[in-house]
């Protein structure tokens, strides 16, 4: 806080004073925002339905191949008769026919189910070209099919088949001479396509289902390998309703009650503040604060130094810091602070534009603004000679020691509304009236 300057309102009391009647609003919404919070969790039902779907009943149907093989002869390892179950090779003179079965079962919410069961011997050459499989000749034998009806549910539907690979290899080599060629890979595939039919009181759930199994001739043996799809499960869903405890969010139960004490105690303060008179704030403090923020907003147009009690600019008051600030912009001038009070002034050509904040005070505690141009006038006709700087003091001086001053009736007057005015100094904006005090006692000694 600069000398001379009242110390102004705290930022509690201005902002209470400024904006009083919108805090009173927003804390009036912040009650209603809390009581409407309060009002929803104390309304609102115990519980509530929900909607949801529900799996009421489901199937699933699965697939599976064995397959088997039994030798023809004795020899050192195997005995005539012996069957050998399920492995990934058997020996082609050894063992040539492949036995195999093909079974299906399911499980799940029908009273019964239809299954058709289909398969057929599939030999073709094919080979995989631009990430795709191209089939250059096929041929397809059907070898067994078969319906059961009325499969209860966990029974199964089983369908036998056998292939004669030496019979298998005699085929793939006519139809090979017959082409000329044998381009490709040769494949020997059973191929089994199954359908499901579900049999129930609200619903007839279908699957379709292909696997595979793949021989492999070639050296004297041939292997089998199977491509089983996975299970295959069919449901059937409804829309079920059902009644759930409400649970209200940690804001709904807590925000409520907190806005309201928070807005009721918030009312309750301004209330007491208001009839106490605490916000209200002089008009004095409210220039104060406008100019301090002035001051602070204008900082980069405005630079401390001194300046001349007097020269010959013509002197020209403003109202406003932001005035005087208008004028430096315009005139691309710097605004001087200068003084103890301080105040403010703009060199612009011949003239010279000067402010100073109301509340900066001469000696005898008077603002130079109320003091105006008069009682500077007559500090200056009174007591030039006690101001150190100056060229009015240096004269009055040689004139009072050269005897060539005389003081009539209305020098004496002067004399003492001058001694009157002396104490007020003008240590904060003396400068601001030095042109119009010099033209004041160069009038008055002339006139003496």
């Amino acid at each position: 806080m600069t000398e001379g300057q009242a110390e102004g309102p705290g930022s509690g009391r201005l902002l209470l004073a400024e904006y009083g009647t919108l805090l009173i609003v927003v804390l009036v919404v912040l009650v209603a925002v809390g009581g409407f919070f309060i009002y929803t969790v104390q309304t609102a039902p115990e519980t509530e339905t929900e909607t949801d779907s529900e799996i009421v009943e489901t199937w699933t149907a699965s697939s599976s191949f064995s397959h088997s093989a039994e030798v023809q002869r004795d020899t050192a390892v195997f005995a005539a008769g012996e069957r050998l179950h399920d492995r990934p090779l058997y020996f082609s003179q050894l063992m040539p026919q492949l036995d195999g079965s093909y079974e299906v079962t399911y499980s799940g919410d029908v009273d019964s189910a239809t299954v058709s069961l289909s398969l057929e011997r599939v030999i073709r050459s094919a080979e995989e070209i631009d990430d795709g499989v191209f089939v250059h000749w096929e041929e397809r034998e059907t070898i067994a099919t078969e319906t059961v009806d009325g499969l209860a549910p966990g029974e199964s539907a089983t369908v036998e088949f056998g292939v004669d690979t030496n019979d298998t290899s005699n085929r793939v080599s006519t139809i090979e001479d017959d082409l000329g060629a044998s381009p490709g890979q040769t494949e020997v595939l059973v191929v089994a396509e199954t359908t499901l039919q579900g049999e129930a009181a609200d619903w007839s759930p279908t699957v379709n289902q292909d696997d595979q199994l793949e021989l492999e001739l070639g050296g004297g043996t041939y292997s089998v390998s199977t491509d089983v799809g996975e299970a295959v499960t069919e449901e059937r869903t409804e829309v079920v309703e059902r009644e759930v405890p409400v649970e209200h969010s940690a804001l709904e139960e807590f925000g409520g009650p907190l806005l309201v004490v928070f807005g009721l105690l918030g009312l309750l303060g301004i209330g007491y503040a208001r009839y106490t008179g605490w916000p209200d704030i002089e008009e004095d403090d409210r220039q104060r604060v406008s100019f301090d923020r002035a001051r602070e907003d204008y900082d980069d147009w405005i630079s401390t130094g001194r300046l001349p009690e007097s020269d010959n600019r013509t002197r020209v008051t403003l109202d406003s810091l932001e005035d005087l600030v208008d004028v430096a912009i315009d005139s691309n001038s710097r605004v001087i602070e200068h003084g103890d009070g301080p105040s403010y002034a703009v060199l612009a050509g011949d003239v010279r534009y000067v402010y100073a904040p109301p509340w900066v005070a001469t000696d005898d505690g008077e603002s130079e603004k109320e003091d105006g141009p008069g009682g500077s006038d007559g500090a200056s006709d009174g007591d030039g000679g006690d101001r150190d700087d100056g060229d009015g003091g240096e004269t009055s001086d040689r004139e009072a020691s050269d005897g060539e001053v005389s003081h009539g009736a209305t020098s004496h007057e002067e004399a003492s509304d001058g001694e009157t005015d002396d104490d007020s100094g003008t240590d904060g904006i003396e400068g601001l009236w030095s042109d119009e005090e010099s033209g004041d006692s160069d009038g008055h000694r002339s006139g003496n």
